[in-house]
């Protein structure tokens, strides 16, 4: 391709990357015990799918389109805020089992493998966020 990439591409596909690596540790921390599933299992994966593709489009419009297209922002702000929901819905969905384990559950050991499961999840997805923002304001093409 003759256009060369610049920092905002190589944000925009590390936010990708990460959005999917916490796609699948969501999955691990919600199958690892029936007592400890989801509940809104299914609409977060599709919210985390659909959050990764945006991410992907938001690398990929701007050296179809040029930089800062309407495409590429529209595609990360909604990458950023589906993966906003993601990690609330998360979070409200473990404070239950986190309260648990740092208090009067703290040997259980399937609480603390999702537990850790969830902060991976997390951090993925709050780094994806994060380089989502950092792509948003450089140039994807030089």
């Amino acid at each position: 391709m003759a256009n060369k990439k610049a920092l905002g591409f190589y944000m925009d596909a590390v936010a990708f990357v990460l959005a999917v690596v916490g796609l699948v540790a969501m999955i691990v921390s919600s199958t690892m015990s029936t007592a400890n599933a989801l509940n809104g299992f299914v609409s977060l994966v599709a919210m985390a799918v659909i959050a990764a593709v945006l991410a992907a489009v938001a690398a990929i419009a701007p050296t179809r389109m040029g930089n800062f297209d309407y495409l590429g922002t529209v595609s990360a702000v909604a990458a950023v805020a589906l993966l906003t929901v993601v990690i609330g819905s998360m979070l409200n969905e473990r404070i239950l089992l986190m309260s648990g384990l740092f208090s009067y559950n703290s040997a259980n050991t399937v609480g603390w493998q999702v537990f850790y499961a969830m902060v991976v999840a997390v951090v993925c997805f709050l780094a994806a966020i994060i380089c989502m923002i950092i792509g948003a304001f450089n140039k994807s093409v030089k």
